[in-house]
């Protein structure tokens, strides 16, 4: 069985870290718990996470029944990762060299090549948390979206986060993209939408997040 830590002792070992952004591990303990209830996950599930950064998001998972496939294109990260869940076998960190403006400028792959390194219809829930505000073209977020939907098994679930206009000004950067509302609407078809939140006040961290269904 897997070590088990408290929460003040993780708060302590992913403060090491030194590359990403710094964790935050209430709000993910919040969201993995709301996707709980929501029913996007279960034991036994496969769990994607796309740019995963520091795992803040495997912290709430270290103890449970799942498989979890951390993806991430800054190698500190991923090595740090692998080192601090190092006990905890089912959640794996894989480093692959997307190409992102904000975080790996000189990637050698291209996002129009993206891909998830799952068979098709084998995942049940893919996760971008704070991905799509960097990506600059709505495009680039339909290409994820279409990967995603190959990569989910029906029923799976996406959750996604967004900047948009209204309330924000549009901004085509990779530092804060803002996409208006109705592309992001007309983006994630053909998914159905079963839970919205956020997003409704034009300050630096409130994203639309969504869950959505194949």
């Amino acid at each position: 069985m897997a070590e088990t830590r408290g929460f003040s002792q993780w708060l302590d070992m992913m403060a090491s870290g030194t590359a990403g952004h710094p964790p935050d591990l209430e709000t993910a303990y919040r969201i993995m718990t709301l996707l709980y209830r929501l029913g996007a996950w279960k034991p036994g599930d496969l769990i994607v996470d796309v740019g995963a950064g520091n795992g803040s998001y495997a912290v709430p998972l270290a103890n449970e029944r799942v498989r979890y496939l951390a993806l991430e294109p800054i190698p500190a990260c991923v090595e740090f990762c692998q080192r601090i869940f190092a006990p905890y076998p089912h959640l794996e960190f894989v480093h692959v060299d997307w190409q992102n403006d904000e975080y790996n400028p000189t990637g050698a792959v291209r996002p129009d090549q993206f891909t998830i390194p799952v068979k098709d219809n084998a995942a049940d829930l893919v996760m971008y948390v704070s991905i799509f505000t960097h990506l600059k073209e709505i495009s680039i977020c339909r290409h994820y979206l279409r990967e995603t939907h190959r990569a989910l098994r029906p029923g799976g679930k996406a959750w996604v986060t967004w900047f948009r206009h209204p309330p924000n000004a549009l901004d085509g950067g990779a530092a804060r993209t803002v996409f208006p509302e109705w592309e992001i609407i007309e983006a994630v078809k053909p998914f159905t939408v079963v839970f919205t939140a956020g997003g409704y006040t034009p300050g630096y961290h409130d994203q639309w997040q969504m869950l959505l269904e194949k």
